[in-house]
């Protein structure tokens, strides 16, 4: 993977200069900053988690791989996010991916594939939420550990995006 020495900020300013010149509006530009940093902000509590300690957006990029954006999806999903703000978010990440790929920072673009969800999928994810909570209730009573609780959360949650993903290709 080749990654140029460019900090984020110029990296941010030269993909909304692009956004600009493709008609985008500033307020579009700005939501689209905005989610950009989400994102961002997202992966490296998710990389922290991990034990990977990347500070820096250039320490990110190595650690980029195609199931990221879905997972970034059922995590949104999962806190409830409104239906069109996940896809803005979903929309604004494709495009960034798109660009990073574009500039040569990455060698693929990691959420080409990324779809957005639908109001019935969302609905039923959001409906899901209620029983995984309540499976984590159960799991705490019983005593189970915190990085048990975790690993199944995070089991179900790769479960409901891998059906998803199956369930939009079909």
């Amino acid at each position: 993977m080749r990654i140029i020495s460019i900090i984020y900020d110029q990296i941010i300013d030269t993909f909304s200069k692009e956004l600009k010149l493709s008609g985008l509006s500033q307020n579009s530009i700005k939501f689209y900053k905005s989610d950009i940093s989400s994102f961002v902000y997202w992966y490296k509590l998710e990389l922290r988690k991990t034990g990977i300690l990347a500070d820096s957006f250039k320490e990110l990029l190595p650690f980029l791989k195609s199931s990221v954006p879905d997972d970034y999806k059922g995590s949104l999903i999962s806190k409830d996010v409104p239906l069109v703000s996940i896809n803005r978010k979903l929309s604004a990440l494709r495009k960034f991916s798109g660009f990073l790929y574009s500039k040569e920072l990455l060698s693929f673009d990691f959420a080409k594939n990324l779809q957005n969800i639908s109001a019935n999928t969302h609905k039923k994810r959001v409906n899901f939420n209620a029983v995984i909570d309540e499976f984590k209730k159960h799991l705490e009573e019983t005593k189970a550990s915190k990085n048990t609780v975790k690993n199944y959360l995070a089991d179900i949650h790769h479960f409901l995006n891998w059906i998803d993903l199956h369930h939009a290709a079909a």
